[in-house]
């Protein structure tokens, strides 16, 4: 296994076609628009490159991704340098980052274990397949918070786990279990220990055609720069307009 490339935040390594990239701010590895830039460029490298045929997503520490953490007050500017905006600005460039992480077109295995809360759940639904575990915690607290969920949560979670389990969700925003989730038919399986998530994409790294199969996703709700349009489109050509 060696290092594929070097990020502040994030670690990447390549080994045997498969492609690990694992989330390093522990304990919680909050997010913000540094992170998720980071990990849509790696994602698209893996995605140019003939050596890789999936990737897995997973992270250090006790959660996989606690939410959102914009207190930096930071956001990257058309040249993809960081500056100081408003608010508004700050969350409408995350979502336009966040748009690519949903353009790969390999195949992404999802390995969380810990809590995966807020926009840490919509981290979550970014990969094709989830693989999770007893400690692992899901939640979609937007509500209790006071605001819309946010991450395109309204589209890809209901996609995962149909509309009434989504809908109990949002409107308790409780926290689920990860064999709670297992049973909604949330991940591809469900393992004792993150570091086994790797083993069950071999049948994926088999296939010579992985490389070529274009992977399609539910259209995204228009929410501040999400993609609009009804019904599945290609990953790698989304749209997306401001309201």
């Amino acid at each position: 296994m060696t290092a594929y490339v070097t990020y502040d935040d994030i670690g990447v390594t390549l080994d045997n076609l498969v492609a690990t990239i694992e989330i390093q701010r522990p304990p919680h590895n909050f997010f913000d628009i540094a992170l998720i830039n980071q990990i849509a460029d790696v994602l698209e490298k893996l995605d140019a490159d003939d050596d890789c045929r999936a990737s897995v997503l997973c992270a250090e520490g006790k959660a996989f991704c606690a939410g959102a953490n914009f207190g930096g007050g930071e956001a990257l500017d058309e040249k993809g340098q960081f500056k100081s905006q408003s608010e508004e600005d700050r969350v409408r460039h995350l979502y336009m980052e966040a748009v690519r992480l949903f353009e790969c077109r390999k195949p992404i295995v999802g390995a969380i274990e810990g809590p995966a809360i807020g926009g840490g759940l919509g981290l979550a639904m970014v990969p094709d397949f989830r693989v999770t575990c007893s400690e692992a915690r899901f939640a979609a607290n937007f509500t209790r918070l006071g605001f819309h969920p946010g991450f395109g949560l309204t589209e890809t979670l209901p996609a995962i786990v149909g509309q009434q389990n989504a809908n109990l969700m949002f409107f308790t925003s409780r926290r689920f279990k990860g064999d709670e989730a297992y049973a909604m038919a949330w991940p591809m399986s469900w393992l004792q220990r993150r570091r086994c998530a790797p083993r069950r994409t071999f049948w994926l790294r088999k296939s010579p055609r992985t490389r070529r199969l274009a992977w399609t996703r539910p259209g995204l709700p228009c929410v501040r720069g999400w993609p609009t349009g009804s019904g599945p489109r290609p990953r790698g050509n989304l749209k997306f307009r401001n309201v």
